[in-house]
């Protein structure tokens, strides 16, 4: 089944009907048949927490938000609640960086009676090794990067062997982003935390003009299927997701905020203000 909205690919058990999309909760899904070149995972992660748990945590968020519009509860129902099989990239890698920095150290001066603070500029360079494993990239056409994150991490230290015995009663994505970008988005996420872990190792008290020259070895990478649960409903013309790790629980996820109650609270508020100050 393919989302003419966001454009997901989905392979159905048989025993499942879908009515509407796992992403981004549209009613326009149409047949397409399946894709003889797409990429089969190498291994998969199942599911760990069920229905049944998931849709606890999804309540428990829902009853934790602040100014929601009333009738989010109707919208987001547990019909729209779906356990799916998201394709990932997971990366390994080697990285040997070169930095160079100005190292800030500050001292207390002493002019007449006042102290002043100045800060001595030195520079300072070293050497970081940083190993990688298992960096997950989605390689979803429903899901970015930034909407998985928060969710992670995966255990894929107990991914298995693929077997289509783990698929019934579950969605499976069809892998939608290829091996390039992929890595492309591995290396940006990698170069990142390497760059935090160079600036954290200059010394003294501050630092600029951070330069990092990092090379990548023993590049490696799998593609697996992870377990998420997904609860995607849309709400005035826009969609709103909210995601279960299957595996480990954890959530995250975006809601509509009501701007009228946001209003009559901070209208509220200014309210008591302005009766005490007259007191």
């Amino acid at each position: 089944m393919r989302c003419t909205r966001c454009g997901a690919t989905e392979s159905l058990d048989p025993g499942l009907a879908a009515t509407s999309c796992a992403f981004c909760g549209t009613a326009t899904i149409v047949d397409t048949p399946a894709d003889p070149l797409m990429v089969r995972p190498e291994g998969i992660v199942p599911f760990a927490i069920d229905q049944r748990n998931a849709l606890t945590r999804f309540r428990d968020w829902i009853g934790k938000l602040w100014f929601r519009p009333g009738d989010l509860r109707q919208k987001a129902t547990v019909d729209s609640l779906r356990g799916v099989y998201i394709p990932f990239w997971t990366f390994d890698a080697e990285t040997h960086s070169v930095w160079r920095a100005e190292a800030g150290f500050h001292e207390n001066v002493r002019r007449g009676s006042s102290t002043e603070r100045r800060t001595r500029w030195e520079w300072r360079q070293g050497v970081l090794e940083k190993a990688f494993d298992d960096v997950p990239v989605p390689a979803s056409r429903g899901l970015q990067p930034l909407e998985t994150r928060p969710i992670e991490p995966f255990p894929t230290a107990d991914l298995t062997p693929f077997d289509p015995r783990y698929l019934p009663g579950f969605v499976a994505e069809e892998v939608g982003v290829d091996l390039e970008h992929g890595w492309a988005f591995a290396k940006q996420r990698m170069q990142l935390e390497v760059r935090a872990a160079c600036a954290a190792a200059v010394p003294g008290d501050t630092h600029r003009n951070l330069q990092v020259q990092t090379e990548f070895s023993e590049v490696g990478y799998k593609g697996a299927l992870l377990p998420v649960w997904i609860a995607a409903y849309q709400y005035g013309g826009k969609t709103y997701r909210f995601l279960v790790n299957g595996a480990t629980g954890k959530v995250a996820g975006k809601a509509p905020v009501s701007w009228p109650k946001i209003l009559i609270a901070v209208g509220t508020v200014l309210l008591l203000l302005l009766i005490f100050a007259n007191l």
